[in-house]
């Protein structure tokens, strides 16, 4: 019989939530919305699955039994409305008969095209259009297996890792067929878990025994060579990939969580470990300003507890409340994650909205042409409303890693133009802004020589070094110098 504690579950969470705002660090800026129950029906739902489309919208799937009926994969979609998701009424994806657990997941590609994959024994996959009112598509099947993860890349292609005779399988899926299929794993392997990071480098890991295995290829490259993370009892790894190049990946070890941040061919950039008691199962999902949401269970007071590293920043763990079966939306398109879990048979779905990316403008010499100064004023203001304590800049290139000291909200510095070619010409000089480990977005402003100055825009020799005389040289009123 099916125990209803709705209103006991809000209480939970409303007491959990004022608990870590009063206990918890003070860099914690990201808001946590409210708990919604999107299974919304009298059926067993457990084991959710969440994906988020590039419109901001979340999809959701999860296996389903009502009594003693057939096994179903079911699916619904909530339209972000600005402050929360309007979710409608689940459909089912899939009738699975008997079979044990459908396991199913699912990811939505840069163009809308979402798929699902499950397992009735064969592990298949059903793509259609994610902005649909509806689910569409037939379902296709990969191979034999279960328990798959899925990731998209920039080319809108899906890849695909699954368990399958005890060994790591992989697909490459372009809605209709594998383009590429490999085994990739010896024996004993368990939850392959796949990302793509920025530039559709694909990563992988999964547990081996009491290890936890990574490995990863380039685009459309070949396999590098099996690394290991972690061993002596580590096991139930998940990794996500931000837009910033980075990828993070989280296991459970010792009853602790833990982490670690490094990117394609390189190793681990950063550890951290996260102790909230008895921690297990923990689920990984990143924003594509680099911020970074993790849920696992806290196995003694059978609570989901949430961490958020934000501008390199952890927040320090939070309870959400109690339930099992977790899952976060592992990409994130916008600067808003989503968490769900199964409680008392329904499926749970909460956001954790992070700080927003760092952004900056621009201007140079207050907006005048040059003259024949080989330095400008520059003036380089934040306009997000996080915090930015670095910068960089840079004359025609990206300036790289910001590492000058920079002062909320603006600041002015005087900045050497490339002169290194003797000409008088426009320059492009372009700036990030830094936070940690979080980096903004390029910006740039352009700047150009008044061809009407004649004294100093004059003709010059363009092999001569910039600040040496003319020579001679009669002035003339030219674009380029």
């Amino acid at each position: 019989m099916k125990m209803n504690h709705k209103s006991l579950l809000r209480a939970a969470i409303s007491l959990s939530l004022l608990l870590a705002m009063l206990t918890g660090s003070a860099s914690f800026a990201a808001t946590i919305g409210a708990t919604q129950n999107v299974s919304n029906d009298p059926a067993h739902s457990i084991r959710p699955r969440v994906a988020q489309d590039p419109d901001g919208n979340l999809h959701v799937v999860w296996d389903s039994q009502d009594g003693d009926g057939p096994r179903q994969v079911r699916y619904v979609k909530g339209v972000w409305s600005g402050t929360t998701y309007s979710f409608g009424q689940s459909s089912v994806l899939a009738e699975v008969g008997q079979y044990g657990y459908a396991l199913p997941n699912l990811a939505v590609a840069p163009n809308g095209t979402i798929v699902v994959a499950w397992s009735d024994g064969t592990l298949r996959a059903r793509a259609w259009d994610a902005r649909a009112s509806q689910p569409g598509g037939q379902p296709v099947a990969l191979g034999a297996g279960l328990a798959p993860s899925i990731e998209a890349d920039s080319r809108n292609r899906f890849h695909i890792a699954w368990s399958g005779d005890f060994k790591a399988q992989y697909c490459v899926f372009n809605g209709t067929a594998c383009e590429r299929r490999e085994t990739l794993s010896t024996e004993k392997t368990n939850r392959p878990d796949v990302a793509v990071d920025k530039d559709d480098n694909v990563h992988l890991v999964w547990d081996e025994g009491n290890q936890v295995l990574y490995k990863a290829r380039p685009a459309n490259g070949n396999w590098g060579a099996t690394e290991t993370l972690d061993t002596n009892g580590a096991n139930l790894s998940q990794i996500a990939a931000d837009g910033q190049g980075n990828v993070h990946v989280v296991w459970s070890k010792n009853y602790d969580i833990q982490y670690c941040r490094r990117i394609f061919g390189g190793g681990c950039a950063e550890r951290h470990t996260i102790d909230a008691g008895s921690d297990l199962e923990p689920f990984i999902g990143a924003t594509r300003s680099g911020n970074v949401i993790i849920a696992f269970r806290e196995s003694n007071s059978k609570r989901i507890f949430v961490d958020v590293r934000e501008r390199g920043v952890w927040s320090g763990p939070a309870a959400l409340g109690p339930g099992i079966q977790i899952d976060v939306t592992q990409r994130g398109y916008v600067e808003r994650a989503s968490i769900a879990w199964s409680h008392d048979y329904d499926i749970q779905v909460t956001t954790i909205t992070t700080a927003p990316p760092l952004s900056g403008t621009l201007v140079l010499n207050n907006g005048a042409s040059l003259t024949n100064q080989p330095a400008v004023q520059a003036r380089i203001t934040n306009t997000s409303s996080t915090v930015a304590t670095t910068y960089s800049l840079a004359d025609g290139s990206d300036p790289g890693a910001p590492m000058t000291a920079f002062t909320n909200p603006a600041l002015t510095t005087t900045f050497n133009l490339n002169v290194s070619d003797g000409r008088c010409r426009a320059h492009t000089v372009y700036g990030r802004l830094g936070n940690a480990g979080a980096i903004s977005p390029i910006f740039s402003a352009s700047i150009i020589y008044d061809p009407s100055v004649s004294a100093i825009a004059q003709a010059r020799n363009p092999h001569a070094p910039f600040n040496l005389p003319l020579n001679g040289f009669t002035s003339a009123a030219v674009p380029d110098g």
